[in-house]
């Protein structure tokens, strides 16, 4: 299996078509399926099922290698770029909660992207469940977490920015309109948590064993979002981070309940894989999200003074 190989199979796997697959590579149709074939037997399975009237269609190991032929293609493509140009140009694979998907990657991405124009970036929302798993496996390259810490001996974890959380409830809600609640007011509480940005969900639940605090029920969702706009609609209460909640609270459709302890703090956690190569790209993009925290933590640090 060489690269030559996984561009044709790539080529073909995208049009499901031999002979425009050999008009984009500029190669004969009888050189397209050599190289397929070969590709075949190098595997030992196949990747085509020849179906009448010239068309075809990617077997499941088909499916499968295509993932992988971009994902090798790309990286390819970014060493020579990273060798002949020494630009950060290439590939990178991104897993990242809603919450930071949503407020700080926009801003983070407009200056990346003028920075580093010729970059591909793809990015995932994550759960926190198998995140070694993918990132040893390089099913992504980078990833981001919502938490208070986090500790692995495959894993490198640098912390990037602090992050409030806070519950919120609707403004009709029993608990808003005192000066101060506790865990202990929670309990009973219909408890709204989500799946798809839920790192922070264990210390809840640590919170809540610690207080001796049993939930009257507790309904997962699939988003922060869809969390939001079941509290706004007098549906349960909800941890999640005050920066997703504040134009809510700021437009009285919900209410952020004061606690006797104080706000929680989490972090914004940047992880990788010990093992992981840190390309160019990955590098720059790094480092410009350690700059855009920074960034922000001088904008509050100024509005105080």
């Amino acid at each position: 299996m060489d690269l030559r190989q996984l561009r044709t199979f790539r080529t073909v796997a995208t049009l499901l078509h031999f002979h425009k697959a050999a008009r984009v590579l500029n190669y004969s149709q009888s050189a397209v399926s050599t190289q397929i074939q070969a590709l075949e037997e190098s595997l030992e399975t196949r990747l085509f099922d020849r179906l009448p009237r010239r068309a075809i269609t990617l077997t499941e190991a088909g499916v499968r290698l295509l993932d992988y032929a971009d994902r090798i293609l790309g990286l390819a493509d970014e060493a020579r770029s990273a060798v002949v140009s020494g630009t950060p140009n290439g590939q990178l694979h991104i897993r990242m909660p809603e919450t930071l998907s949503v407020h700080d990657l926009p801003r983070l991405l407009s200056s990346f992207r003028e920075r580093y124009p010729h970059c591909n970036l793809t990015f995932s929302t994550c759960t926190l469940g198998n995140l070694e798993k993918d990132l040893g496996g390089g099913l992504y390259d980078l990833a981001f977490l919502i938490d208070e810490s986090m500790s692995s001996k495959n894993l490198e974890v640098k912390f990037a920015s602090g992050i409030r959380l806070c519950f919120v409830v609707h403004p009709d809600h029993r608990l808003a309109g005192n000066y101060t609640a506790s865990i202990q007011d929670l309990a009973a509480e219909l408890l709204l948590v989500n799946r798809t940005d839920c790192s922070y969900r264990r210390m809840l639940e640590r919170i809540m064993v610690d207080a001796k605090v049993t939930p009257g029920t507790v309904m997962e969702l699939n988003s922060v979002a869809a969390t939001l706009a079941c509290v706004a609609q007098g549906v349960g209460v909800a941890l999640v981070p005050e920066i997703a909640a504040r134009n809510e609270i700021r437009k009285g459709k919900l209410a952020r309940l004061e606690m006797v302890d104080g706000p929680l703090e989490a972090g914004v956690l940047m992880i990788w894989h010990r093992e992981k190569y840190i390309s160019p790209v990955m590098a720059a993009f790094m480092d410009m999200t350690m700059e855009y925290y920074e960034d922000i933590a001088l904008k509050i640090v100024s509005n105080f003074d």
